[in-house]
């Protein structure tokens, strides 16, 4: 499953959410949701680098980093996230399993009944050679090349099984194998066949058995080492009109990509309502009753009803610790502070910032048009909904770089969003500035305190990306070459590291400027990050 972490900026205030879908196949785009936990309503995070026209972030190491700056003050939340193949489509996942089994009961001579009431039945082998323990199901192998099957009834069509797999030894003088299948009766199945080999490597290949005669699909890969009891997941799935696959890897690491594909697609078989577990000692093997123990097996549907992966974070609260915040929502970088003036004061003096003097009253304007009909006692009217408020903000600067900065929170004219705390019955409100106002409080000029006057009408949230917080660090993306010179050799632009890609997507382009191009001092990223860089000033060659 996807992780995810939010973690409050106060001073800001602001939240980072990182994500990681490094475990999870096909995951190549991604995307934060904030959730109001009253009322369930859901806002995108805008992304700030490599988005797609969904507004889903390139993950880089199946990484990325969110920063929401639009979150609610003094208001609970939570944090979602969701992903997208390279293609776009959703990544989802079985909305649930045709069968499970945990393995937490005991039997003796047979494997009983699974977790989700399927019962096993012995498809080849003694029974006496299969039992559950408590937190295993065994397949012991008294004798060389003599295979062991179980097999578990579904009641419908199954498309992928998967289970954690290990071995009480390790294999000597041959293998010892494990498969994973969807069958259709005993002799006619398709599977991974999983070998543990003397040598301590773990090979994985797909294999079919049709009328009892079993055939290799394709190549195999090796899927790592082990030792006695060291645990793998195995996956296995044959989709209708789909080419065989499977997977293997330690039961402590991410799950990864397939590693072994069938080069067509397989029909000889299409009735697959069976799970089938099985298990072998292979000619030459010398092991004295090995055992080979399954757990955690799930067997599901990817032609059934699917929901979407997620991963939320737990609920949190951003306190706005007696501020107000007019933001920028597309360049945070020009968020402000909004103080206020506090009765412990009584001369209400303002230390520097930006200070709230007050927010006059709303106009709701009406949409509407009355003409009078003709030869009618009343007025026909034409309605349409009511204009939301316009009103006017009036803050108070205390300097020059205060005034400043709120005339530079202004400059590009887009929609600015402005939030004050619960109490004072507003809610948070985007908003169009018109004709901006700055007034002197005083004859003598070098009296730096100004009232700045701030017209403005209620609008929608502005869509688009935004420019990231101020100092966004190249640390806040995954990590990917070990120097400049790695990175100049891979022919990586600017544009390209920004991406979140290990390399380009073609030959470099010549007219965009690399990073080879650019003098510096830093042998490698620890250098970078050591240095208080920024994507700005890396990109200026500060």
């Amino acid at each position: 499953m996807p992780a995810i972490s939010a973690v409050p900026f106060n001073t800001l205030p602001a939240v980072r959410v990182m994500i990681n879908w490094a475990d999870t196949p096909g995951a190549s785009n991604a995307a934060v949701f904030r959730i109001d936990c009253e009322t369930g309503e859901e806002q995108m995070l805008r992304p700030y680098v490599s988005y797609n026209e969904d507004g889903y972030i390139a993950l880089s190491c199946g990484e990325a980093v969110f920063w929401d700056t639009e979150v609610p003050l003094d208001r609970c939340v939570r944090y979602c996230t969701r992903a997208q193949s390279a293609l776009g489509a959703t990544i989802t996942t079985p909305a649930g399993p045709i069968a499970t089994d945990d393995f937490t009961r005991n039997v003796a001579n047979g494997w009983g009944t699974a977790t989700s009431g399927q019962t096993w039945a012995v498809g080849a082998g003694a029974a006496a050679d299969f039992l559950v323990n408590g937190a295993k199901g065994f397949q012991t192998l008294p004798a060389v090349n003599a295979i062991h099957i179980m097999l578990l009834p579904l009641g419908q069509v199954a498309t992928g099984i998967l289970a954690k797999v290990n071995v009480s030894a390790m294999a000597t003088g041959g293998n010892l194998t494990a498969r994973l299948a969807l069958a259709q009766d005993i002799n006619n199945y398709y599977g991974t066949f999983v070998s543990f080999t003397p040598a301590g490597a773990v090979n994985i290949q797909l294999n079919k058995n049709i009328g009892g005669t079993g055939a290799a699909l394709g190549g195999s890969a090796t899927a790592g080492t082990y030792a006695a009891g060291t645990q793998f997941y195995v996956r296995f799935e044959q989709v209708p009109g789909g080419m065989p696959r499977a997977k293997a890897w330690l039961i402590s690491d991410p799950e990864p990509d397939w590693q072994v594909i069938a080069p067509s697609n397989e029909a000889e078989i299409t009735n697959l309502v069976q799970g089938a577990l099985l298990s072998r000692s292979e000619v030459g093997n010398t092991n004295v009753n090995p055992i080979v123990a399954f757990d955690d097996m799930v067997i599901y549907s990817t032609c059934g009803p699917t929901v979407t992966v997620e991963s939320c974070g737990p609920d949190l609260i951003v306190p706005s610790s007696g501020y107000n915040m007019l933001r920028d929502p597309m360049r945070p970088c020009n968020d402000l502070h909004v103080g206020l003036c506090w009765p412990s004061d009584p001369e209400c003096r303002p230390g520097r910032g930006v200070y709230f003097a007050r927010l006059e009253g709303e106009a709701y304007a009406a949409n509407s048009q009355t003409q009078q009909a003709f030869n009618a006692a009343r007025p026909a009217t034409a309605s349409r909904e009511r204009s939301d408020a316009a009103s006017t903000l009036v803050l108070v600067s205390r300097t020059f770089t205060d005034r400043d900065a709120v005339v530079d929170i202004l400059r590009a004219g887009t929609p600015l969003l402005w939030q004050t705390a619960p109490e004072y019955g507003q809610p948070d409100r985007y908003i169009q500035v018109g004709d901006a106002v700055v007034t002197r409080y005083h004859p003598d000029h070098r009296y730096q305190p100004r009232t700045i006057t701030l017209p403005f009408y209620t609008v929608d949230r502005p869509e688009g990306p935004a420019q990231g917080i101020c100092g966004a660090r190249v640390k806040d993306l995954c990590d990917i070459y070990s120097s400049w010179g790695a990175m100049a050799s891979a022919g990586l632009t600017y544009e390209d590291l920004l991406l979140g890609f290990a390399s380009p997507s073609g030959p470099p382009d010549p007219n965009r400027r690399h990073w080879i191009d650019v003098e510096n001092g830093f042998a490698n990223w620890l250098g970078v990050e050591t240095a208080p860089n920024t994507w700005k000033t890396l990109r200026d060659g500060e």
